[in-house]
């Protein structure tokens, strides 16, 4: 299964962009990321449950979909059997095999509304897995599991799918081992290095380090007619310090909201040397000399 430039918004907030990842049969790839990254957003896209603002997804063959979601979703008032009876076409032998290696009573009749809360979560993982699709999606599956029960999921879906496509979006970086993860897709990498290209392409702004402040000082004692001297050599001075082009701020934390010329460039240095936060109006009106320091 692949998706090529996957893009998703809501209400004007992009939460997945530009997402391109391929997800191969038999293997089980890990969704990384924090919260707010876009982890559930995919999964509900390559699901059909959402429609992508722009992008692809390419099944390459793959016609059955399950999921263990974030949320159990079983009909509370059924037991564990009936549960899975309902959604899966499985014998009632398979069926008891399932309950037996997840740890749940294999012929309870209590509905699922008086399980606790791990007891539920291997109900839904049950169903999934015993419904033999093609693309099984495991959303943070193993919430509220303690390490054995983990484990013996983790077994029970291996097992049972080994051929599948299997994509387990998760926080917690045991669970890779514990599902033999080969494949991951860290969307917070992903999207820090989009914003951050974004940025660096808009961005009329620059940047001048701690350090390179200490390097003006040293190297530029500014006196009544410094600014004149700076004005001429912006671009000289640009090249030796590597000064470029960045989103952010001139001095740190400092954000400026106008595009900068030539003189102001100098303004920009002449303050930052004699460490100065320079602000909007005094770069962009400055007299042609410097009082004395």
């Amino acid at each position: 299964m692949r998706v090529e430039r996957l893009c998703k918004a809501f209400e004007g907030k992009p939460v997945l962009t530009d997402c391109s990842f391929s997800f191969p049969a038999g293997e089980t790839t890990a969704v990384l990321g924090p919260s707010g990254r876009g982890k559930t957003t995919l999964v509900k896209l390559m699901l059909g449950l959402l429609r992508p603002d722009a992008g692809t997804i390419d099944p390459e063959g793959a016609k059955t979909f399950a999921a263990v979601f974030q949320e159990d979703r079983l009909m509370e008032h059924l037991s564990a059997r009936k549960n899975l009876r309902l959604a899966v076409s499985a014998p009632d032998q398979q069926i008891s095999e399932a309950l037996t290696a997840l740890g749940l009573p294999a012929r309870d009749e209590t509905p699922v509304s008086q399980y606790s809360g791990g007891m539920r979560r291997r109900v839904a993982i049950a169903r999934a897995v015993l419904a033999d699709a093609d693309v099984l999606i495991l959303d943070e599956p193993f919430k509220g599991l303690d390490p054995a029960a983990r484990e013996a999921a983790a077994s029970f879906i291996l097992s049972h799918c080994p051929r599948a496509v299997r994509i387990l979006v998760t926080h917690d970086g045991a669970e890779k081992s514990l599902m033999k993860v080969k494949n991951v897709l860290d969307l917070g990498m992903a999207k820090d290095a989009s914003t951050k290209t974004e940025r660096q392409r808009a961005s009329p702004f620059f940047i001048i380090s701690p350090a390179k402040i200490k390097l003006l000082r040293i190297i530029f004692p500014l006196q009544k007619r410094g600014v004149f001297f700076f004005a001429c050599n912006i671009s000289v001075i640009s090249r030796l310090l590597r000064i470029k082009r960045s989103p952010g701020s001139v001095l740190p934390g400092r954000k400026m909201r106008y595009s900068p010329s030539p003189l102001r460039y100098s303004t920009l240095i002449l303050a930052a040397s004699r460490g100065v936060r320079p602000t909007e109006r005094s770069c962009s009106t400055m007299n042609h000399s410097v009082p004395d320091s």
